[in-house]
């Protein structure tokens, strides 16, 4: 008797979206049975030998293929859900030795359910930026060369043709949407026509803006930088944040530069009015500044910096949300060196009056790389990432109370950065995701058979 112990790893081949699994295998063998083994995953099995050999594959009782001095085989294009038999034969010195596998595949838990239309060929809408959920049903999403509405059933309602860097939609249905390069400017849009209401951009040309949101009143607020370059290499630069509040005719009505940051790149307004941004200051610290209604700066706090020894690079904040509760959470990717650099995804909540609350590490093996959230009615928070643990980078599912408690964590064992993610059910364990090329996906937790680990650390 043999004893054979080996680690298998299935890797997909047939399509994008295959489960990819880890499972150690302790297998004896009979006299006469071919030492192999077997993985299976949703629509594929593989079969590893223990050498090269040289033989032949039948599924369900026919002849399925022939191979030759190979160390693995993999069926493809098999249904998930589905039982099979699987009987492999070879000829090892004057012996033929054989064994039979009788396996039932897995059920997907990532399955392709449709397309998110884009209309490449009118518009070059290659790919999807973004993409949110509208007051009252529907969404408005964004593909770089416009900004579209559609209804509940995916239907397009208007199409606005712009270059869109960033957009933002306010509980009120309000619509801001950020130009690039030459086109920076910020128009507001009426929500029902798709029709540019007004133009606006910074007086001072320099100033770079970096986030825009639409204002209950109308109008809309901006934020972002300037940096004055001095030509004396022994004066330092100077950076400073940027905001501008603008009326519903786009007229400015408030711009300030300050050193309390040296950029902002989200903001969102309060229930109670004014607002909060967020931002960096220097290489090592969050900015964090509250404004009141008129745009006039309130306070600022610049106190969470925990690599002030190190070399820091830089972070940006991905998203920016409100609870309804009026806390605001906010999604940020830091770019990190510490003695090697890594990435690391970070979630802040605030309070209404503009304080830190908490703040949430998402970290793999090595590094990590925030996607999107989403906030439930009840302030129950979701948050998709990529997470880096040394030998695959994998997307990653966690869903966390609104005190900061950490519910559950799953590793979908595949890679699917998504644009927007929308929980299916109150246990979060099925979503819907949109991805880069307008893909839609389901996302069902409950259908792992075997889970992979799921890895989370608090940081270095």
């Amino acid at each position: 008797m043999l004893a054979v112990v080996m680690s298998v790893m299935l890797i997909g081949c047939s399509t994008e979206w295959d489960e990819q699994m880890v499972s150690d295998n302790h297998v004896s063998y009979n006299k006469g049975e071919l030492p192999c083994q077997i993985s299976v995953g949703v629509n594929q099995a593989t079969v590893s030998f223990n050498d090269f050999k040289t033989g032949m594959i039948f599924l369900n009782g026919k002849y399925l293929d022939d191979f030759k001095d190979q160390w693995q085989y993999t069926i493809c294009n098999l249904k998930s859900n589905e039982k099979y038999t699987i009987l492999v034969t070879c000829m090892v010195g004057e012996e033929v030795l054989s064994k039979t596998f009788e396996i039932t595949t897995n059920v997907p838990f990532v399955t392709q359910i449709g397309w998110h239309e884009l209309d490449i060929y009118n518009y070059e809408e290659k790919e999807l930026d973004a993409i949110c959920p509208y007051p009252g049903g529907g969404f408005v999403d964004d593909t770089y060369v416009s900004v579209r509405r559609l209804d509940a059933n995916g239907n397009v309602m208007w199409r606005t043709e712009m270059n869109v860097s960033d957009f933002a939609v306010s509980d009120e249905g309000g619509i801001a949407v950020l130009g690039w390069a030459s086109d920076d400017f910020v128009s507001r849009i009426e929500p029902e026509t798709g029709k540019v209401l007004y133009e606006c951009r910074p007086t001072d040309k320099e100033i770079m803006v970096k986030g825009v949101y639409p204002c209950r009143d109308g109008g809309v607020v901006l934020v972002g930088r300037k940096i004055i370059i001095h030509d004396d290499a022994d004066v330092p630069n100077e950076e400073y944040y940027y905001l501008g509040l603008f009326d519903a005719k786009g007229k400015a009505i408030h711009e300030e530069l300050g050193s309390e940051a040296t950029c902002l790149y989200k903001i969102v307004e309060k229930v109670g009015g004014g607002f909060i941004a967020m931002g960096m200051k220097g290489e090592h610290a969050i900015a964090l500044i509250t404004f009141d209604s008129k745009g006039k700066k309130v306070s600022a706090v610049s106190e969470y910096s925990e690599y002030r020894a190190s070399d820091f690079a830089d972070f940006d904040v991905h998203e920016a949300k409100r609870d309804k509760d009026g806390y605001m959470y906010f999604l940020i990717n830091e770019n990190i060196y510490y003695n090697y650099y890594y990435t690391r995804s970070l979630v802040v909540k605030v309070n209404p009056n503009g304080k830190i609350v908490w703040t949430r590490p998402l970290v793999g093996d090595m590094s990590s790389c925030a996607d999107t959230m989403y906030i439930l009615d009840d302030n129950r928070l979701c948050v998709a990432y990529g997470q880096d643990n040394w030998a695959h980078f994998n997307t990653v599912i966690v869903t966390m109370t609104k005190d900061n408690e950490i519910l559950r964590g799953d590793n979908l064992g595949v890679v699917i950065p998504p644009v927007a993610m929308f929980p299916l059910n109150d246990e979060c364990t099925e979503f819907r995701f949109y991805d880069q090329y307008g893909r839609i996906l389901h996302v069902n937790l409950e259908a792992q058979h075997e889970e992979v680990p799921f890895v989370l650390r608090e940081g270095w």
